[in-house]
């Protein structure tokens, strides 16, 4: 343990070998994900969602430590699809939302500014 976030490696098993699916940040989940949690993937959308099936913690000395988790490919099922299909609207729809507040907060401050430099304007020709 060197005090650095874990890595998490996720695997799957393909015709009695076990593949690798990716290598991922803590951040990537938010926590390391438990059993019967099911993750998806969006680099690797051909495999579908993965239910993890068991998860071992490897503490290493000199690198970073290591959660394995080792998934089962979940047949197609039309409930997680339809699940997924409203998670990545509900993703665009939200990041939609929040770059509207961002555009309104911006022509907000751009509108203060204004009034604030109108204001000192006014105050200095006052003065002089």
């Amino acid at each position: 343990m060197n005090g650095e976030p874990p890595k998490i490696e996720v695997a799957f098993w393909l015709d009695g070998e076990l593949q690798l699916s990716g290598t991922y940040e803590v951040s990537r989940f938010g926590l390391v994900p438990n059993v019967g949690d099911i993750i998806t993937d969006e680099l690797h959308e051909f495999l579908g969602p993965l239910k993890v099936r068991r998860r071992v913690f490897i503490p290493m000395t000199a690198e970073r430590d290591i959660w394995w988790l080792v998934c089962d490919q979940l047949a197609d099922d039309q409930e997680i699809e339809d699940l997924l299909v409203f998670d990545k609207e509900m993703r665009a729809e939200l990041k939609a939302v929040e770059e509207e507040a961002r555009r309104e907060e911006r022509e907000e401050s751009a509108r203060a500014m204004r009034v604030l430099i109108l204001q000192r304007s006014k105050k200095n020709r006052s003065s002089t």
